[in-house]
C-alpha cells in the first residue's frame, strides 16, 4: 500500500480549492443573475462576514480535498479489495463528507428533496468519472497485454 505524504493533503487541499471554485461557478450560473457568488448568502449570516463566510468555506473545501486524496490513495490501492468493495468504499468514504460540507454551506436545499437531489448528482457523477476511469485503465491493460505478447512471441 502506497503511504500518504504531505503532497497528497496539498494536493488534495488544492483540488478541494478547485473543486469549490467549480461548485461556486454553477451556483452562479444557475442563479442567472449576472454575479459571481463565491458563498451562498446565508453563510455570510452565520460567520457574520463575507470573508468569514468565505474563509469557512475555502478550508471545508480543502479539507475535503484532502479526504478524497487520502481516501484515493488507501482505497483504491487496496489489493484486498475486489473492485465493488473499493468503488463502494469510495463512494461512501467520500459521499458523506461531501453532503455534510454540501449542507453546512447551504450548497443544498436544506430539505428531504435536497438531499436527495445531492445524492443523485453525486451517484451520476460518481459513475461518469468511474466508467471513465475504468475504460482507461481497461485500455492500459489491453496495449500492456498486446506488447507482452508481441515480447513472448505469443501472436
Amino acid at each position: 500500500m502506497q503511504k500518504i505524504g504531505m503532497k497528497d493533503i496539498f494536493k488534495g487541499f488544492l483540488i478541494g480549492l478547485g473543486i469549490n471554485t467549480l461548485i461556486t461557478l454553477g451556483i452562479s450560473l444557475f442563479l442567472g443573475r449576472g454575479e459571481y457568488y463565491g458563498y451562498v448568502p446565508p453563510l455570510e449570516g452565520i460567520m457574520g462576514s463575507q470573508l468569514n463566510a468565505v474563509f469557512l468555506q475555502c478550508a471545508l473545501t480543502g479539507v475535503l480535498g484532502i479526504v478524497f486524496s487520502v481516501a484515493s490513495v488507501v482505497i483504491w490501492e487496496r489489493e484486498d479489495f475486489n473492485l465493488t468493495k473499493q468503488t463502494v468504499s469510495f463512494f461512501t468514504i467520500t459521499g458523506i463528507p461531501f453532503f455534510i460540507v454540501a449542507y453546512f454551506l447551504f450548497w443544498i436545499p436544506r430539505s428531504l428533496i435536497g438531499a436527495a437531489v445531492f445524492i443523485l448528482f453525486y451517484l451520476v457523477i460518481f459513475f461518469l468519472i468511474w466508467t471513465a476511469e475504468y475504460i482507461r485503465i481497461k485500455n492500459r491493460i489491453d496495449v500492456l497485454n498486446r506488447e507482452l505478447k508481441k515480447r513472448t512471441g505469443d501472436c
